[in-house]
C-alpha cells in the first residue's frame, strides 16, 4: 500500500516552522550588560575600552537577532547601526560603545543613508579583540520591514 502526505500538512507546514522561528527580538537596552575598562595596546601606545560582557549578552552570541536603530555610514558599504542619530551617537559624544553595533551585511547591494532607522537581523557576535571593529557586531546582515 503507497503512503501519501496529507495535504493539510502542506498547508500548515510553513506555519509550523515559522511559529519555531529562532529569531530573538533586542533592543538596545539587551546590550548594556557590558562593563569598559581602559586597557593599554603597546602596538598604539594608547589606553582603549576594553569590554566585559555580562551573561545576559553573552547569552546572545551565535543567536539570530532583530534589532533596530539609526544608521551611520562609515565608508562605503561600511555601516554602523546606532541606538542614537548621528548627533548624539557614540562617535559624536554623550553615548557609550554600547550604542552602537556594526553591521556585516548578507549582501552590499543597497545604500544607506545617516539616520535612517531601520531594523535588521543577523547573526550576534562579541569581539573583544579586534580594535578596527565595534564591540557589538551582527553578521550576515539584512533588512527587515518590521
Amino acid at each position: 500500500m503507497k503512503k501519501t502526505t496529507p495535504y493539510f500538512l502542506l498547508f500548515i507546514l510553513p506555519f509550523l516552522i515559522a511559529f519555531h522561528s529562532t529569531l530573538i527580538h533586542i533592543d538596545w537596552s539587551n546590550l548594556r550588560d557590558v562593563i569598559f575598562k581602559d586597557k593599554y595596546y603597546e602596538e598604539f601606545d594608547q589606553y582603549l575600552l576594553h569590554p566585559t560582557f555580562g551573561q545576559s549578552v553573552k547569552d546572545l552570541e551565535n543567536k539570530e537577532v532583530q534589532i533596530s536603530g539609526y544608521i551611520i555610514p562609515i565608508e562605503p558599504q561600511r555601516y554602523i547601526l546606532s541606538e542614537n542619530p548621528f548627533s548624539s551617537c557614540f562617535f559624536c559624544g554623550g553615548a557609550g560603545p554600547e550604542t552602537v553595533l556594526e553591521l556585516e551585511m548578507k549582501s552590499y547591494d543597497k545604500t544607506y543613508f545617516t539616520d535612517q532607522y531601520l531594523s535588521f537581523k543577523g547573526v550576534f557576535k562579541l569581539n573583544i579583540d579586534d580594535i578596527d571593529k565595534l564591540n557589538y557586531l551582527l553578521q550576515s546582515a539584512e533588512e527587515v520591514d518590521e
